[in-house]
């Protein structure tokens, strides 16, 4: 990361209370950057950011709302966009609908504030959940969903999809410079233990309290994890280098979910009670 290329810096992060938002303002601001954290009614994690409050500009805004968008994203250089509405795999396909809807409607007004406000730098946080269930490893981002468009039933992979679709449409068009950089599963400070939607933070959780954690498919589906640091600076550097608008962002290292749950039990010194669902999509066999 190049302190000297967001010194005085304008920039806005979308979901900026959120896991990863919070960690871009916190980065960016300590960079120099002037930093507008754009939040909804998600404001668990503002008290870490409260060291550098002056350095940040807090704006609670509706997404959902482009007149709002614009008027606040005045002059911004660079708009990056973390909110997403997201949930455990049950949740995505049972509320499908609702998911895509929300997303895709809030990267539409990104992408359309981008374009009136002519903001330079726009990046979309897409996520490897866009590649086809069929993918083998090592997956290369031309690998993606123009070769299979599966999974079908998850409307938070819908979403991704779809706001690349119109994210690249956009930057044909309207010459927009965006990004699109593909992380797999997060970890890190800030992350919430109150879901289930993220699979660390979960089976901590549930070992903890000696619940039973509930695995899709037979655990044998492997997973890499990035650092949420590590992500931010890898997103920065997109930007900085402007070289890559679609970048797989991982480790080259996976463990199954076996041997996680086995990892975390053994960290935590409470045995693992395992409940397999074998007839619920595991999602891909490895994701990197």
């Amino acid at each position: 990361m190049d302190k000297y290329f967001w010194k005085d810096k304008i920039v806005a992060v979308t979901g900026g209370s959120g896991f990863i938002g919070s960690h871009f303002v916190e980065e960016l601001a300590n960079a120099g950057s002037k930093v507008k954290c754009l939040y909804s009614n998600n404001n668990s994690n503002l008290k870490y950011l409260k060291n550098i409050r002056k350095k940040i500009e807090f704006i609670e805004i509706d997404l959902l709302n482009q007149k709002e968008l614009l008027n606040v994203c005045k002059n911004v250089n660079t708009l990056i966009n973390c909110a997403a509405k997201d949930g455990n795999s049950e949740y995505k396909i049972k509320n499908a609908a609702t998911i895509l809807d929300t997303n895709i409607r809030i990267v539409s007004n990104i992408l359309n504030t981008s374009l009136k406000n002519n903001i330079i730098n726009t990046v979309l946080v897409s996520s490897a959940e866009i590649y086809p269930l069929t993918s083998v490893s090592p997956i290369k981002e031309s690998d993606d969903y123009t070769t299979k468009f599966d999974n079908l039933e998850n409307g938070y992979v819908l979403s991704k999809r779809y706001s690349e679709i119109m994210g690249k449409m956009y930057s044909k068009q309207y010459k927009i410079n965006i990004f699109f950089p593909r992380p797999t599963n997060t970890y890190g400070e800030r992350d919430k233990f109150d879901n289930n939607n993220r699979v660390i933070p979960m089976l901590i959780k549930k070992i903890i309290n000696k619940e039973e954690i509930e695995i899709w498919g037979d655990g044998k589906q492997e997973r890499s994890f990035i650092y949420v640091k590590d992500l931010v600076w890898g997103v920065l550097n997109m930007i900085e280098k402007n070289k890559y608008k679609f970048l797989n962002i991982s480790t080259n290292q996976s463990i199954t979910i076996n041997k996680l749950a086995l990892l975390i039990s053994e960290i935590v010194g409470n045995k693992a009670k395992v409940h397999y669902k074998l007839n619920k999509t595991a999602g891909l066999k490895k994701d990197h």
